[in-house]
């Protein structure tokens, strides 16, 4: 057992992740993250392949009878082998209520409230509108299915920069158009010094014995892992 001592213990090197653990480090935080997966070198460890046994590697699932999730492990998170589509969500997912009729966000929160933090993270990214003449055929075709089923449909938004059009996006791009967190978010977090720990899977967090909890005072944390 190692025992390490932090301001902050972030559990995972994905979107949500390092961005709060960015921002609490710009504040003076001292800031631990966990990666349960691999440390990724994107111009190493990155192949342009569809090989299963390659994507395994790092792509994985976990469902049951009702929903199935499929998330990645590694350095950067689903960052990696995303495709690259960024959206802010609808304003009508804030008014969203269960079955109950209970609001699934609490009362007065809109999309409007959260436009600012979408912008400073788009920004971070570089996310753009893809251009009219860089739509794939595959995209045209399917936007036209879609205003055939009365649907309208517009243009992503993007985070990529000089794309080249390999087309292996979910292998994880070596010639850095992608922009995920290994080009922005985690260069950042190294110059402020956080400790990012890869192939490190959190077991259980527990707090020392006798300390006391006060919200005005920032607390150390001891956690158990295994590496």
């Amino acid at each position: 057992m190692k025992r390490i001592q932090t301001d902050i213990l972030v559990v995972g090197s994905g979107f949500g992740a390092v961005a709060p653990a960015l921002r609490l480090a710009e504040r003076g935080c001292r800031v631990t993250i966990f990666e349960k997966g691999p440390h990724i070198d994107v111009r190493k460890d990155l192949k342009q392949t569809q090989n299963p046994q390659y994507l395994k590697k790092y792509i994985k699932g976990l469902g049951g009878q009702n929903i199935n999730f499929t998330f990645a492990e590694g350095l950067g998170g689903g960052s990696t082998f995303y495709e690259m589509v960024s959206l802010r969500a609808p304003s009508l997912a804030f008014e969203q209520v269960d079955y109950t009729g209970q609001r699934l966000w609490p009362a007065g929160l809109s999309r409007s409230h959260f436009d600012p933090y979408y912008k400073m993270g788009e920004e971070m990214i570089g996310v753009q509108q893809i251009e009219k003449d860089k739509i794939p055929k595959s995209g045209i075709a399917f936007s036209h299915l879609m205003k055939n089923l009365g649907y309208s449909c517009d243009r992503a938004r993007y985070a990529v920069r000089s794309c080249i059009g390999s087309g292996y996006c979910i292998s994880g791009c070596i010639f850095g158009g992608k922009q995920s967190l290994h080009l922005n978010y985690l260069p950042a977090l190294y110059r402020h010094n956080v400790d990012v720990m890869s192939t490190t899977e959190v077991l259980h967090i527990r707090c020392r014995p006798g300390d006391k909890h006060n919200s005005r005072e920032r607390q150390s944390s001891k956690a158990s892992l295994s590496e």
